[in-house]
């Protein structure tokens, strides 16, 4: 069975459907249902495709294919298997009460039909928060791991720079190869018939890696 739910406002149509499948073929089928069955075979009558409409405690709802409680027209209509419909104002079935406790009846069943679609719309509210609660936490972790991974990528670049300062040959020990060759000189002795060409050769034999114009300029320097 189909139960729709229309409510006054401009809110969707609220549906709920209310199955009783048969009984599986495990368990028996109780003795009322069968004298029941026996009863329709006997009278040449057609014999119902849900079990339960033998059972009193659920037959009309076995039997019924749809119900409706139209909120805007104030109406209730059934559909039944066959195809049969019945439908009557939501206040007529109290017709056999005074006029002040029909009235009371009538409000107090609209009141409980809004009340499923409040329930119908707050279970639809929690589940938009806890989809946007869902969104924010994955943009949350997208945010921390992006923010790592930034963190890791600057960190490895500083570790990187710090390595190559390390591994490259500084002007501070260019320079001191530089004063080497300064001071250098005023160590040789050498005697006054030796030729300034020897002791050029010398120099640019043992410094070799020294500029060319550099060294020109500190032997001229003397």
């Amino acid at each position: 069975m189909l139960i729709r739910l229309i409510p006054s406002a401009s809110q969707p149509t609220v549906l709920f459907k209310l199955v009783f499948e048969n009984l599986p073929e495990t368990l028996q089928t109780p003795a009322a249902w069968v004298n029941h069955l026996a009863t329709l075979d006997s009278d040449d009558l057609e014999i119902p495709e849900l079990m339960h409409a033998l059972d009193k405690a659920v037959g009309v709802q076995g039997i019924l294919e749809q119900v409706t409680f139209d909120l805007v027209e104030q109406k209730i209509k059934c559909v039944f298997f066959d195809g049969e419909t019945e439908e009557w104002h939501i206040g007529s079935c109290y017709q056999g009460l005074l006029g002040e406790a029909a009235h009371r009846r009538k409000v107090d069943l609209i009141r409980r039909l809004d009340s499923v679609i409040d329930d119908v719309n707050e279970s639809a509210a929690e589940v938009e928060r806890e989809r946007r609660r869902e969104e924010e936490r994955k943009e949350q972790k997208r945010m921390r791991e992006e923010g790592e991974r930034l963190d890791a990528a600057k960190q490895d670049e500083i570790t990187a720079s710090i390595h190559g300062r390390r591994d490259r040959p500084g002007h501070k020990k260019q320079r001191s190869l530089l004063m080497n060759l300064v001071i250098t000189p005023s160590q040789f002795k050498f005697s006054p018939e030796s030729s300034f060409t020897s002791f050029l050769v010398i120099i640019i034999s043992v410094y070799t890696s020294i500029n060319v114009t550099r060294l020109f300029h500190s032997l001229f320097s003397f």
